[in-house]
This record gives structure tokens, C-alpha cells and sequence, in this order.
């Protein structure tokens, strides 16, 4: 027997360390991670479930600082995008 669309999304939820520690650090592996929490932080949301939506966007921020520090952008491209980051979970926050 399978498990329905909801018990998919809670496995999915928990957090990527397993996947990020048997990946490595490298900047494609963070940028593929961040990616994937944003969009299972949107489908918690819009299923409901708050919590595990604050939980995604605060792991994919995690990712984005480790991608800037690994970067060393002088350009602050990526500050830019960390802070466009905390902005979208300040909303979602609010959206509760």
C-alpha cells in the first residue's frame, strides 16, 4: 500500500542533511538544495502547515549564507538574494 499525497510531502519535509552530507558542500549542490526548500516551503504553506513551511525558508537561508561564504562574492550578488530570501519568509510569515 502506498502512502497518500500527504505522508509523500511529510517525508519529504524533514531535513535535507543526509542528502547534503552525502552531496558535499560545492556551490551547485547548495544552489540545487535552496532551490528545492523554497519550493517545498511554498507547498507546506499552501497546504497549511506553517511550521514546516518556517522550517524550509530558514534551511534554504542556511544554504544561502553557506553559498556566499563559499563564493566570496564581491559583487553581493548573493547578500542580494539572502535578503530577498528573508523578505519572501517574512511574508509567509505574515500570511499565517
Amino acid at each position: 500500500v502506498s502512502p497518500g499525497p500527504r505522508a509523500s510531502a511529510a517525508a519529504s519535509s524533514s531535513p535535507p542533511a543526509p542528502l547534503h552530507a552525502a552531496l558535499g558542500d560545492s556551490p551547485q549542490v547548495l544552489c540545487d538544495l535552496s532551490v528545492a526548500l523554497d519550493r517545498l516551503g511554498d507547498v507546506e504553506r499552501q497546504s497549511g502547515r506553517l511550521d514546516a513551511a518556517r522550517g524550509a525558508c530558514a534551511e534554504m537561508l542556511k544554504l544561502a549564507h553557506r553559498l556566499n561564504q563559499l563564493l566570496d562574492d564581491s559583487t553581493n550578488t548573493m547578500a542580494l538574494e539572502t535578503e530577498s530570501l528573508k523578505q519572501k519568509l517574512a511574508r509567509k510569515e505574515g500570511g499565517k
